[in-house]
């Protein structure tokens, strides 16, 4: 349980990246979910990124939103 509610967004990388869970290269210009807060003005220090395949494979575990 965190203290604000966390919940993952589809971004565009703009950079080169690596998978939180997995380790996966993720490339400039693919998609990939990233951790973020609900509230627009709060920032998540270290926030996680998830590639695709980690984020399908991972059911009900987090929302998604858009």
């Amino acid at each position: 349980m965190t203290k604000y509610p966390k919940y993952w967004k589809e971004v565009k990388a703009r950079k080169f990246r690596y998978c939180s869970r997995c380790g996966a290269e993720i490339r400039v210009g693919e998609y990939y979910w990233r951790e973020s807060v609900e509230d627009r003005f709060l920032h998540v220090i270290n926030p996680k990124n998830l590639c695709p395949e980690c984020h399908s494979g991972q059911g009900n575990d987090a929302e998604k939103k858009t």
